[in-house]
């Protein structure tokens, strides 16, 4: 099987964290006035993958009921894993991966040649939604496209996607039926079995049937404070308690990266080594979500994409008078790159006196900082049209230049740099900037734009703007 697949432009994949000091709910770090471009041809590359098989769904296995069945399961697409991968592999022992597609092939992440590495070792690949954003915190139709379109994108590209897990374990009855109703077989959540971290009434093991497949039980995820012992505590006391299902959850491994939710790669591979003894002492065996679980693979199910007639304004939120428990403001994020010291807030006195966003960079060596329209599936983000053009606007006050840089969704979800506007002078009375893009490139289905700062200084933005251009 050839696997077509798409070539990463840039690096504007959402990170995980953010980086920006002082910058409350920012998400990401992303390219800016870089010169990063499309293909020749305005639209996505593509390149040819491997050639592997990917390994079919395979029917789930009846174990013994007194057995004990250890799932190491890894979250996030993290690169830090590979030497656990690597340590694996060489004792035949397969995990399951759970991996957000919008940000692969990006540093830091996996690239598909590893993922297809993995696969032909036994490893299975699940989903982790498109993002990797707290599913309870947005809407259930973006709830829908973030896990529906990430099972698509992995589908695509060869993986059979059959078990999900939550990103930070967030899920409600409704969640659990989007997940069922995207394909999956099976939904993992954490701290729901008696661990280091507490819940001692809870149950010590799942079951090889459990009630809910679609919330499974867990232990809380492997954290640095984590020891050998306390990893072999948690098979032990499931094996003294009659046996079961223990999935045990990790992130990163150090040294490639440490943090609090990194494992020291010498605890992991002495751990594995002991699980790979317990196999012949005590029958525990080490086995992949898919090998419990088990179940058909389900097709794919198209993310439902939002349906924005292209008329008026198209910004969320564009008076930025809207609060959010989550973001500076509703559908807001800040975001930048480089080396330099930014902060964002929101103040009541904007260029017209009204609510606006303020940005401040008070070291600066090289990047940018900016706030964007909240890079998503759609709830918050502006709808684009291939071929159509756009006009951008916004009310601003700076004490130095400021410029346009707009981003865009492919249809695989990915957001990636795409053009900045020519310079704004700086205005401390207020004005407004107004730029028209070219013609959106064909495959891409979403825009993400603001003013930004390269340099030392202040800017505050309101009244942000974004129509279709009339020819």
């Amino acid at each position: 099987m050839t696997l077509i697949r798409k070539a990463k432009i840039g690096l504007a994949a959402l990170a995980a964290t953010a980086l920006l000091a002082g910058c409350g709910n920012a998400e990401a770090l992303l390219p800016g006035n870089t010169n990063q471009t499309l293909a020749s041809d305005g639209s996505p590359e593509v390149l040819l993958g491997t050639d592997h098989e990917a390994p079919e769904a395979a029917p789930r296995r009846d174990f013994n009921k007194d057995a004990t069945v250890v799932s190491l399961t890894f979250d996030d697409g993290n690169a830090s894993q590979l030497t656990a991968v690597k340590a694996m592999d060489e004792l035949g022992l397969k995990g399951t991966f759970y991996v957000n597609t919008s940000v692969l092939e990006t540093d830091g992440y996996y690239s598909l040649e590893q993922l297809d590495d993995m696969v032909r070792e036994g490893h299975e690949i699940g989903g982790h939604a498109l993002q990797h954003r707290n599913l309870k915190e947005q809407s259930l139709e973006e709830v829908q496209r973030q896990v529906c379109w990430d099972r698509q994108n992995l589908l695509e590209w060869g993986y059979q996607a059959t078990n999900f897990a939550y990103p930070e374990a967030a899920a409600s009855k409704e969640i659990e039926k989007i997940a069922e109703e995207c394909g999956y077989n099976s939904a993992r959540g954490l701290g729901s079995l008696r661990s280091i971290t507490g819940c001692d009434e809870c149950d010590v093991v799942e079951d090889f049937d459990p009630k809910n497949l679609f919330y499974t039980k867990v232990p809380a995820m492997v954290e640095s404070n984590w020891t050998l012992q306390d990893l072999k505590d948690q098979v032990t006391t499931a094996e003294q308690a009659g046996g079961g299902w223990v999935q045990l959850t990790f992130h990163h491994v150090c040294p490639e990266v440490c943090n609090d939710i990194s494992i020291e790669a010498d605890i992991f591979k002495e751990f594995i080594r002991w699980l790979k003894d317990r196999e012949q002492s005590t029958g525990t065996v080490v086995r992949t979500v898919n090998d419990v679980i088990g179940g058909e693979l389900q097709p794919a199910v198209a993310p439902k994409m939002k349906t924005t007639e292209q008329t008026g304004n198209l910004v969320v939120n564009s008076s930025l008078e809207e609060e959010s428990e989550h973001d500076l403001l509703k559908c807001w994020q800040m975001a930048g790159y480089g080396n330099n010291a930014a902060s964002g807030s929101v103040t009541g006195n904007g260029p017209n006196g009204s609510q606006a966003l303020r940005l401040e960079i008070s070291e600066y060596t090289d990047g940018d900082a900016k706030f964007l329209q909240r890079m998503d599936a759609g709830q918050c983000s502006p709808e684009v049209v291939p071929g159509q053009r756009y006009e951008l606007r916004s009310t601003y006050q700076a004490d130095t230049d400021t410029q346009f840089v707009v981003y865009l969704r492919d249809e695989t979800g990915e957001w990636v740099y795409w053009k900045a506007s020519e310079w704004f002078a700086p205005n401390e009375s207020g004005t407004q900037a107004k730029w028209v893009t070219p013609q959106i490139p064909e495959g891409f289905t979403g825009m993400s734009f603001g003013l930004s700062l390269f340099s030392q200084g202040t800017l505050l933005v309101d009244e942000v703007q974004m129509s279709v251009k009339a020819d």
